[in-house]
């Protein structure tokens, strides 16, 4: 089991066994510490300010052999329930085995727009014209995803992150599917000339791809909170952690 932290950054925060970080756009970004770059073997670490933490991503597709696989940020972790990490409520190794039991994937819950659509929160704050190109390649290249993006982009609803821990064929499956797809896009659009928040055009519409491959495939999903580390108090965590316990009880 391997669940990797993508960061730009030093990562020092002290974590389980299973979890590696990744320093992402490992040719431009630097650490000081010793951790896994993504520019080793098979990889795209250059596109990170296009691609953001699918460079990671890619780089767990082609390198990694873990039967079981995950990706999470520096900031931002599935919520879990042991205690004894020392990062408070860090989803564990036998907590996701629990999970894998029954179902194919570790999600985090569902982002739900309130006033617009997936399609239209895109339009208002990214370029539309990528989005119209990424409908208009999928109607092309598979077909059979047209009817499950037509209805994301129509929903409300959005996995957000590029977060999962899932087993390995899982993984592959989805990542065969997904950077072919960015990968011919990239030819026709231009995203050097972006300003440097658009310039993620690749890790913005992966969000919304990711949610199309959920909706196309119905993996039997099991949804978790989003745990933010450094960002709140212990107070915060306790309440997070007796949530958990209540939903494991539940299960």
């Amino acid at each position: 089991m391997k669940i990797y932290i993508a960061t730009h950054k030093d990562f020092v925060s002290e974590v389980p066994e299973i979890y590696e970080p990744i320093l992402v756009g490992s040719d431009i970004n630097q650490s000081s510490s010793p951790i896994k770059k993504d520019n080793i073997g098979d990889n795209i670490s250059s596109k990170n300010p296009y691609y953001c933490e699918l460079t990671a991503l890619y780089w767990m597709w082609k390198n990694e052999t873990a039967d079981i696989q995950g990706l999470v940020h520096y900031r931002r972790f599935f919520s879990g329930i042991d205690v004894r990490g020392s990062l408070f409520g860090l989803l564990t190794k036998s907590e996701i085995l629990h999970y894998l039991e029954n179902h194919d994937v570790i999600l985090i819950r569902p982002y739900q727009f309130k006033e617009r659509s997936v399609g239209e929160q895109y339009k208002a704050f990214h370029l539309d014209k990528d989005l119209q190109a990424m409908k208009q390649l999928i109607n092309t290249r598979c077909p059979d995803y047209s009817a499950a993006f037509d209805q994301v982009m129509q929903g409300n609803k959005l996995i957000r992150y590029n977060m999962f821990v899932a087993r390995k064929p899982l993984v592959q499956d989805y990542c065969s599917w997904l950077f072919p797809l960015l990968f011919e896009l990239e030819e026709s659009i231009d995203p050097a000339s972006y300003d440097a928040y658009q310039k993620r055009v690749f890790g913005f519409l992966a969000e919304r791809l990711f949610t199309v491959w959920l909706m196309k495939n119905k993996p039997k999903t099991k949804y978790l909170p989003v745990r933010n580390i450094g960002r709140r108090g212990r107070s915060y965590s306790l309440r997070l952690w007796l949530a958990a316990v209540l939903r494991r009880i539940a299960a």
